[in-house]
């Protein structure tokens, strides 16, 4: 991994102390149509295996929204009686058939400033939606950039195919990412909106696709995971394979894994993209079930949201073994 992401970390003066509200990680991001109990009970599992995975500790807290405007964000301490209450939250199933979400935020610091680990959850009951609506479910995983110089890469991207094996995915991807918490959501985004253009590499959850997300993917990125719908919308997995020859694809639940690259690409701008991997050809494989609409991605308006998402499709391929 390069070393001198650390340099990608923003900070934020807030009443006369300065709090890190954007740092650079690896995430694995996921997205789901299937029912509200399901995907709450195959959440339970996933994180499960993640808190299992990520050293003692490592999550700190759990984000409680704030009962109105006027009221701080709260940041209740996620001990092993916060872990079991969210786990048994979670494997009960929808609260209500009234109810459109079920969501949580946990945090790898105990205040709400950017951490190295994270996972949120969106829940999104599709019993209320409407035929035309795209909303999905998402789940995310945060993870340190600095864990692939202590671990092999081929070592985490079995732990990100175990993840998605055990989520009902449509969709999905896994790579570089910009994370902050609920806290400093507003100055964050500033932030990362000035970081995106240049990193190409980099995927940022924030700027809500999961709203427009069914029967779509998200953008290319180190490992891509198609459910079985998009598989079949892009000719087949046979057909597949012959497209993305040079990225090894994997049987994942019900769908597929794609590896853009052997590391998580960078691909800094300044630099002529030197690890870029094979993401532009999985960016125009993808293309016809790519996420269409720039509104709903991290940048400031529509139409640097399109050209964030095609960001790709005219670039030039690298060599798969991207290493340093």
């Amino acid at each position: 991994m390069p070393d001198k992401l650390e340099i990608l970390t923003r900070h934020w003066q807030d009443d006369g102390y300065e709090r890190v509200i954007v740092r650079p990680g690896i995430a694995l991001t996921l997205y789901s149509v299937e029912k509200l109990g399901a995907v709450m009970a195959a959440a339970a599992e996933a994180l499960k295996a993640y808190l299992a995975f990520v050293p003692p500790g490592a999550i700190q807290a759990i984000y409680e929204p704030p009962p109105d405007e006027d009221s701080p964000d709260a940041f209740v301490p996620f001990d092993s009686a916060e872990a079991g209450r969210l786990l048994r939250q979670l494997q009960a199933g929808q609260p209500s058939p009234e109810d459109d979400y079920f969501c949580f935020e946990l945090t790898g610091t105990p205040d709400g400033q950017a951490g190295d680990y994270a996972v949120s959850f969106a829940g999104v009951n599709t019993t209320q939606l409407d035929e035309d609506d795209t909303e999905t479910s998402l789940l995310r995983f945060e993870l340190p950039w600095t864990m692939l110089d202590t671990m092999d890469a081929a070592e985490l991207v079995a732990f990100f195919i175990r993840i998605a094996a055990l989520f009902p995915y449509c969709s999905g991807n896994a790579g570089m990412s910009f994370f902050h918490s609920a806290a400093f959501t507003a100055v964050a985004v500033d932030e990362i909106q000035k970081l995106l253009p240049r990193y190409l590499g980099f995927d940022s959850i924030y700027g809500a696709p999961y709203m427009d997300m069914r029967g779509k993917a998200p953008p290319a990125q180190w490992i891509n995971f198609l459910g079985q719908q998009l598989v079949s919308k892009l000719g087949g997995e046979p057909a597949l394979r012959i497209q993305l020859e040079g990225c090894p694809l994997e049987r994942v639940g019900g769908g597929l894994s794609i590896r853009a690259a052997k590391y998580p690409p960078v691909a800094d701008v300044n630099w002529q993209c030197p690890d870029i991997g094979l993401l532009p050809l999985v960016a125009r494989t993808l293309q016809p079930v790519r996420l269409n609409s720039g509104i709903f991605t991290p940048m400031p308006n529509a139409d640097s949201g399109q050209r964030w998402l095609e960001r790709f499709d005219a670039l030039a391929c690298g060599k798969w073994d991207n290493s340093p």
